[in-house]
């Protein structure tokens, strides 16, 4: 469309892009980390030896994601 491609330089369109990417790349981390902490919760409460269904209600983890960590 002509008139889009004189609505934005070039320049504004490579940050916008940047910028785009790297929201994405935080939000991921972000998740991942998310994820890494629920399998360290899950991982020292099940050495308290805590019943799997309750791990799985805190952390969100389902319950054969929780027995791989055994």
């Amino acid at each position: 469309d002509p008139k889009f491609i004189e609505y934005m330089s070039d320049e504004e369109d490579q940050r916008k892009r940047i910028n785009t990417m790297m929201k994405r790349a935080t939000e991921e981390g972000i998740t991942l980390g998310r994820e890494k902490n629920n399998l360290d919760v899950a991982k020292k409460m099940l050495e308290e030896k805590i019943d799997i269904s309750m791990i799985s209600k805190i952390t969100g983890l389902s319950e054969e994601e929780i027995n791989e960590l055994k």
